[in-house]
């Protein structure tokens, strides 16, 4: 049996050069987290275990020489200005890759028993994650880290990329490289680099030039000016002080929980599967008969969950009007000039849809309108929306900055959406002996109450996709009981 390295260090499989890298604007505006991808594998034995994770191993150590920003840690930029970070690698920078067996923890189940039960993740996500990821994002955290988790019968990898080096497309990216980089380890593959050639520092100084301002182009009404320290995308000096402002944070959204007559409580994940047939239904079904009122696979998807949703809620008769559903677009190919595709970094703008909630509300109208509302969002973007977001960032003083409302947040007649869907997670291979992975799952933290997320998860071999829902114990069992939500969602599991 191969014996397995006990040295986690891992360093770039060629010599990087000690520098510091100055981030963009947007991504110093980006969320403080690094959120965590789950990859799920059956493994025989412990041997295959091991070989594959010095495959992985020595995968992650090319992978640095092609994305070197990788190993470094996070740090103030320009005069200390929270506005401008960067990324210090220094001549003898690593990555952490623990490996560890928790096979005979009683709380994991094996890997049969998640198979069959949908991959549910209750209970054990402190066991499986990164030591680092448990903490808040603070100056020095690396920019990514990874574990990979022996459990009877199979393997867990959990890994992620900090938000302030990655959106999601990015992040996307990184992971397609890793695998790639292990797959040609496996198959004894000479190293060479895979990742596109770009021009990092011309982009993220372009996207840290303060553009020509519209002023006539309003800011989103869901975003406000909040105070540098209190925003959620604030990064703090150290582990003590971002605790701090959590805790602060938390019972401020609590306090403001209870005053509008709402009860917290753990927030519930809730999976369902929907197959190609019944995307392909859901969306003629959202379409309707008018050829010019052409949408998406994922506007249907999207509508299907924010009608039913508010449906069910009902919150028009609580004096409410309008519905938001926020959601990320991937501007890449939308700024002029275009970003690379193989860009890694932050070029994402956040986009409201609108919807009359007398329009979600109706059982015959309810779908249609809000996957209407979700296209019209998605076509009426314009680069000078984004130009005052980025301007305004700029503009304002070093104690303040813009971040979602707090009164966006809470609201349960609004909705996040997050559409992952392609993403490569779920069909990319690993290398011999894990292969592609069986299932992946992220792990997110969840509001107590307020708007419901809702994460499109990257499509399956077979086309199908994953969906999962962040909400109440009763709205979830409400969706239980929903006939038309369940003529197109299958329940996968659920988790707290």
């Amino acid at each position: 049996m191969p014996s397995i390295s006990t040295d986690f260090d891992v360093r770039p499989y060629e010599d990087v050069p000690a520098q510091t890298i100055a981030l963009s604007v947007p991504d110093a505006a980006a969320p403080k987290h690094c959120p965590i991808q789950l990859l799920f594998w059956p493994v025989d034995g412990k041997s295959s275990f091991t070989r594959g994770y010095e495959n992985l191993k020595e995968g992650l150590s090319r992978l640095l020489s092609d994305v070197p920003v990788l190993a470094g840690k996070l740090e103030r930029g320009w005069k200390g200005d929270s506005r401008y970070l960067a990324v210090n690698i220094s001549s003898d920078a690593s990555v952490e890759f623990v490996y560890e067996d928790v096979s005979a923890e009683d709380i994991i189940p094996s890997y049969d028993n998640l198979a069959q039960n949908g991959f549910p993740t209750t209970g054990f996500r402190d066991i499986l994650s990164p030591k680092m990821s448990l903490g808040p994002m603070v100056e020095g955290s690396p920019m990514m880290c990874a574990k990979l988790n022996m459990i009877k019968g199979g393997a867990i990898l959990a890994y992620g990329f900090s938000h302030v080096l990655a959106d999601g497309w990015a992040n996307s990216e990184l992971g397609r490289l890793w695998a790639l980089h292990a797959a040609q380890v496996s198959q004894g593959i000479e190293f060479k680099k895979h990742k596109d050639a770009t021009p990092d520092e011309d982009i993220r100084r372009r996207l840290s030039t303060l553009p020509e301002y519209d002023t006539d182009v309003p800011l989103d009404a869901f975003l406000q000016i909040t105070p540098s320290e209190e925003a959620t995308n604030f990064l703090h000096k150290d582990v003590l002080s971002a605790e701090k402002a959590k805790k602060k944070a938390r019972e401020k959204m609590m306090a403001t929980l209870l005053a509008a007559g709402e009860v917290p409580e753990l927030p519930r994940f809730t999976f369902w599967r929907f197959t190609p047939e019944k995307l392909k239904e859901l969306k003629q079904a959202a379409a309707g008969s008018d050829p010019d009122k052409w949408i998406s696979t994922m506007d249907a998807l999207a509508g299907l969950f924010w009608s039913r949703i508010a449906l069910i809620q009902g919150q028009s008769s609580n004096g409410h009007q309008q519905s938001r559903c926020i959601f990320a677009l991937d501007i890449r190919r939308r700024l002029q000039p275009p970003v690379p595709l193989g860009y890694i970094g932050n070029v994402f703008s956040p986009v409201d849809a609108l919807c009359p909630l007398d329009e979600l509300e109706s059982d015959s109208l309810g779908l249609k309108a809000a996957a209407q509302s979700m296209r019209q969002a998605n076509k009426g973007w314009a680069q000078s929306r984004w130009e005052a977001w980025l301007n305004k960032i700029m503009s304002l003083p070093l104690d303040q900055t813009l971040d979602t409302s707090q009164e966006f947040r809470l609201q349960k007649h609004n909705m996040y959406f997050n559409d992952y869907s392609a993403f490569q997670l779920n069909t990319a291979s690993w290398g011999a002996p894990f292969g592609q992975p069986t299932r992946t799952r992220c792990l997110r933290s969840g509001l107590s109450g307020g708007a419901a997320g809702v994460w499109v998860c990257p499509k399956l071999p077979d086309g199908s996709l994953e969906v999962w829902l962040t909400s109440t114990a009763a709205l979830q069992k409400s969706l239980f009981e929903d006939t038309m939500f369940n003529h197109y969602a299958e329940f996968v599991c659920q988790h707290t």
